[in-house]
Order: C-alpha cells, then structure tokens, then sequence
C-alpha cells in the first residue's frame, strides 16, 4: 500500500520527469529499495563467476610464483593451460550471469516505465526468454575466452613485434564489441520477441550507434569486478559487495540508454505506445514555449 500511494504521489501525468536524467533521479530517489533488490538477486548469478575466478586465479598466482630463469617457459605453458580451465568453464558462467541480468533488466525496464511490478517478477521474466540470454552470454565468454588467451599465447610465441600487437588490439576489440553487443541483445529481448538472429542484428546496429555511452555505464557498472586480478581474497570479498550493491542502478542507466536508442530506430514507427514512457516532455516544450 505504502508503494501505490507513493506511485501516485510521484508519478502522476503532471509531475512526470521531462528526461531519462530525472527519470533516473526520480527512481533512485522513490524505488531505492527495489533496485537494490533487483541489483542483488542479479548478482547471485554472478555468484559462481566469482568463486571459480578467485579460487582459479589464485592457482594462476601460486604458479607465477615458482618461476625461475630455468622453467619460466615451462610455468608459462602450465599457466596458459590452467587459464584455458579457467576460462572453459567461464563459458557456462557467463551464460548463468547473462540470465541473471536479463532477471534484473526485466524488472528494471517495468519499473522505469511506471508499470507495477514486484521482485518476484524476476522469475518470471527468468521463464519467458533465458534460453536467448543464456546463448548470448556463452557468446561472450567464448570472446573473452580468446581475448585472455592471446594475452597469455603472445608472449610464449616468437610472433614479431608489430603481429604481437595486433593480435592484442584485434581480440581485445572484439571482446569490447561483443559485450556491448550483448548487453543491447538482453535489452531487446526483455521488450520485444524477436528470433536471435533479429537480436543480433539488431544489436549489431545499435553498437555502432551507441557504444561509447553504453561501454561507459557498462565499466562503471562491472569496474569493481577488476579487483579480482588483485588476488587477494579480502579484495575479491570488497569487490564482490561493491559490484552487488552498485549493480541495480547501473543496469537502470543501461535500461534508460537503450530505451532512448529503442525510442529512436524501433518504437517511433512499430511501438508508438513505447516512446518516452513514463516520460512527459511535453510539459517542458510548454514552459519553453511561454518563455
């Protein structure tokens, strides 16, 4: 009861935000708590990621610690092969945490559009699509998968300088790419049923028209996750807390971004009703008007 009349109070016709930047402000400031929720149901998704990543590169790091100007090619063979382990089973880890966030983008999406919506509605968006989400996740841990092995492959290879160089830049570019592709994948997919290969499309689309704001709000969000190369357990605990508490409203800032760029190449023509949701400019065009 408290939420509805809160809904009402806030969010009527009248007082609606005029942008996506008070939009955000004004569900950081009213749904708090639900985002919260949101963003650490999210994060127990990425539960297991963490886990193996912090036990796995421990091992990589009590490795590295017995090399010697005799074995070092031989230690750095045995770490290229335990980071092949690592990273094989990071496949399926990034395709649990890529259900976990369609969950939170779901749910966030709703919210921002002023909808009714309750936590437990985060397994039942889990429900309707994860197989898509699962798939696009996978991709991604298969991109990142390489990105690390041509890290690790390099410097055991008598590659020149310039081939040394571009391997590094061509993976790492791809990883970049992939994962704002995957993010604008979740995205539609939490609001419109379209096949894979429409998604991917898509997606591939919307990357180039909006990847450096989306890769900007995507490494605020995931920033503390690069602690774990730390390898110390105390910062593994920190950054696991940070990136769960930080995570809901990161994945709004993600929602809001690409619903402005759904508003723009999707909505306009196909789902009129979807344009500025929750959203009256129209109270700001008549204040500039009385000016």
């Amino acid at each position: 009861m408290k939420r509805a009349i809160s809904a009402k109070t806030d969010f009527t016709e009248q007082n609606l935000p005029h942008n996506r930047w008070q939009l955000f402000g004004d569900l950081f400031k009213h749904r708090f708590g639900f985002l919260m929720k949101a963003g650490l149901l999210t994060a127990l998704f990425f539960l297991p990621y963490f886990i193996w990543n912090t036990i796995m590169l421990e091992e990589l790091r009590l490795l590295a610690d017995t090399v010697t100007e005799t074995n070092a090619y031989e230690v750095a063979v045995k770490m290229l092969a335990l980071s092949n382990t690592k990273n094989a089973v990071n496949v399926l880890f990034f395709g649990i945490c890529a259900i976990g966030i369609s969950g939170g983008v779901s749910v966030i999406q709703k919210c921002a559009w002023g909808e009714i919506v309750f936590i437990s509605d985060f397994f039942v968006a889990l429900k309707r699509d994860w197989l898509k989400d699962f798939f696009f996740g996978v991709i991604l841990g298969l991109s990142y998968w390489l990105a690390e092995y041509a890290i690790r492959f390099v410097p055991l290879s008598t590659l020149d300088t310039t081939v040394s160089v571009l391997m590094y830049g061509i993976t790492t570019v791809q990883f970049v790419l992939i994962a704002v592709m995957t993010m604008f994948s979740i995205c539609q997919n939490a609001v419109y049923q379209l096949s894979i290969l429409k998604l991917l499309k898509n997606s591939f689309a919307f990357t180039f028209k909006g990847f450096f704001p989306m890769l900007g709000i995507m490494i605020c969000v995931v920033c503390p996750v690069f602690l774990l190369f730390v390898n110390n357990m105390i910062v593994d605990i920190v950054a696991a807390v940070v990136f769960s508490l930080i995570l809901g409203f990161g994945l709004l800032g993600i929602v809001l971004y690409a619903g402005c760029l759904f508003d723009k190449y999707i909505n306009k023509d196909n789902y009129p009703q979807l344009v500025d949701k929750n959203i009256n400019r129209t109270q700001k065009k008549d204040k500039i008007k009385k000016k």
